[in-house]
């Protein structure tokens, strides 16, 4: 019978292959001193001890990791570590009180009895030394029974998966572990499988389970959050729901063959608050009643300290959805047929024929000159005139002027007509920067909050809780709400597209930043590294993109605010025409003036030379 544990030898190594080896075999050669003298080393103990280092070479090469080895005598454990000086093999006695205190996270239990090892293993749990995701493998020295299940029993009450034990039944040495999903009748099997055997020194696989969960459940917490998420009532069962995140569960559950369970809560998706406190969806998995959360939740540090996380599937920008501009008033649509150009180039004409004007009738006399200009100002408004002018080159003039202005003025007034009948708004932020100069308010979901702390639009922004955000969220119809959100591209996206009973949201053009978008699993979860490996299957057969397309249409970031076509100004190229011809009319009265000129002077001369 063997003796009371009263210690253990705790040996941490970094194995590589350089290095490890010789450490390896002075491990191995130590651990035999648990046997009172060689000879009572049986011949399945040598076997053993080879089938448990070439394991270790195979699994835990250039890993960090742990071994800890049970002893009957603290003196021998101590002169062990004191003998191991110089050696980059660390070695460490812990009292058997004081398991608790070690470190022991990827590591080896090689111990003589089950009970031994299994008495070891709870005192670790209880310590919460172990860690899901870790790989570990129970080494059970003087047992002849396939009696592994207890340990499989007790890690597998803890969700742990990556379990393994190596021992000797029958003069056979075999590796054991289990699969939880033996039928979808039997979802949480321990029962041992063995998985290799090892011969001639070298280890041969023998049953590998594959990776089927056997419709085994798994229960996914949510809410509705479209286009992640999207809620149909008038369906049933699973066919309720629908999105990006529902169909990419959807998928995993087919290929890894697993019973869908989509647990919609109505409280919103949800935060985790810095103490670890949660609330909604997301609180389901914080607290174990689900397996995972789904809903497009962002990656983020604050997450991680009390849940797993799956690899991104999406990255999604961050930005702000911004209130549209301020509408013009009518006053101010008076100038909006014309650009400004236009504007300034008719202001010219009518300078210019003032100008000419004062040059046909120089030298005259105060009153006819003011009779002139009321003629121009008369002609740009389209008023008629009772008496021409007397001289041909100023008819010409005054014609150029008239035909001028008259398609000026139609061309006006048919374009200020359609303006009138649309709404016109004034450019909106355009920049972060002028965002937080402005008096717009800043709202925020708690996560982004928490993300853009020591910002300069942190200090701007409020958080609010989920249910008012979306309160103010509906506020934003008009420009008079006076608030900015800050949301993922998805939102824009989606709304812009399917919400036709609602105005579309403004993206502001500068983005925050880009958020990776991941699935969360309570802490060490056991399924994440399952899941990963689906996923990225999934992502590089172009899946999601195509799944997303649909629902995340990049057309529609950036849509017309008022659905009536809104009219354009009309710039000088389009009004060049008017602009030519009365540049023609001018040079062409011009022409006419400077023959009545020469004509008057050449009348005088004859006339003076005949007297």
């Amino acid at each position: 019978m063997s003796k009371k544990v009263e210690s253990f030898w705790i040996i941490k190594a970094h194995w590589t292959p350089d290095s490890s080896l010789d450490n390896n075999e002075r491990i191995f050669t130590l651990i035999k001193a648990w046997k009172v003298g060689e000879n009572e080393i049986e011949k399945y103990d040598k076997t053993l001890m080879k089938a448990t280092k070439s394991y270790l070479k195979s699994y835990y090469e250039q890993n960090e990791l742990d071994i800890a080895a049970e002893f009957s005598d603290e003196n021998l454990c101590q002169m062990l570590h004191m003998s191991n000086a110089g050696y980059k093999v660390k070695l460490q006695c812990f009292a058997h009180a004081s398991v608790g205190k070690m470190s022991f996270e990827s590591g080896v239990i090689i111990a003589q009895r089950l009970s031994s090892a299994l008495e070891f293993l709870r005192k670790l749990f209880a310590a919460q030394k172990v860690k899901v995701k870790n790989k570990y493998l129970v080494v059970l020295l003087n047992e002849t029974d396939n009696n592994a299940e207890e340990i499989f029993k007790l890690f597998w009450s803890r969700k742990f998966m990556n379990v393994k034990v190596l021992t000797v039944v029958d003069d056979m040495t075999i590796l054991l572990t289990f699969n939880p999903w033996k039928s979808r009748f039997y979802c949480n099997n321990t029962t041992p499988i063995i998985i290799a055997t090892f011969k001639n020194e070298s280890w041969h696989d023998a049953n590998v389970p594959s990776l089927n969960f056997h419709q085994c459940p798994i229960k996914v917490a949510t809410s509705s959050y479209a286009p992640a998420v999207i809620f149909d009532e008038s369906k049933e069962g699973l066919e309720r729901f629908s999105g990006v995140d529902v169909r990419l569960v959807k998928e995993l559950s087919k290929i890894l063959n697993f019973t869908l369970e989509i647990d919609l809560r109505t409280n919103f998706f949800g935060y985790i608050q810095d103490n670890g406190s949660a609330s909604g969806a997301i609180a389901e998995v914080v607290n174990g009643n689900s397996d995972l959360v789904i809903g497009f939740y962002i990656l983020n540090e604050l997450k991680t300290r009390f849940l797993s996380f799956t690899q991104p599937h999406l990255y999604l920008p961050v930005g702000v959805i911004i209130p549209p501009g301020e509408l013009f008033t009518s006053l101010e649509k008076f100038q909006q047929p014309f650009t400004t150009i236009v504007w300034f180039s008719i202001t010219g004409v009518l300078g210019l024929g003032f100008i000419i004007i004062f040059i046909l009738h120089f030298p005259v006399q105060k009153s006819k000159l003011s009779e002139a200009f009321i003629v121009i100002a008369g002609t740009m408004l389209g008023l008629s005139h009772k008496t021409l002018p007397q001289r041909n080159s100023t008819r010409i003039a005054l014609m150029a002027f008239i035909l001028f202005f008259m398609i000026i003025r139609t061309l006006y007034i048919g374009a200020w007509f359609k303006f009138l009948q649309v709404k016109q708004r004034h450019p909106e932020i355009s920049t972060i920067d002028e965002l937080i100069e402005s008096d717009i308010e800043v709202l925020m979901y708690p996560t982004f909050e928490q993300m853009i702390r020591g910002w300069k639009l942190h200090k701007k922004a409020n958080s609010l809780s989920f249910s008012s955000f979306y309160q103010k969220l509906m506020m934003m119809k008009e420009p008079l709400s006076n608030l900015a959100v800050v949301a993922t591209i998805d939102e824009v996206y989606y709304h812009n597209k399917f919400s036709t009973d609602t105005p579309p949201h403004i993206f502001l053009k500068e983005y925050l930043f880009t958020a990776p978008i991941a699935m969360y699993f309570t802490k060490e979860s056991y399924i994440v590294e399952i899941f990963d490996d689906k996923i990225n299957l999934i992502k590089t057969a172009g899946l999601l993109d195509f799944w997303s397309s649909y629902l995340m249409d990049s057309d529609y970031l950036y849509v017309d605010l008022d659905k009536d076509h809104e009219p354009e100004q009309m710039n000088f190229q389009q009004l060049s025409g008017a602009f030519e011809i009365w540049a023609f009319c001018c040079s062409f009265s011009f022409l006419v003036f400077l023959c009545e000129h020469f004509h008057y002077r050449l009348a005088n001369y004859l006339c003076h030379c005949q007297r």
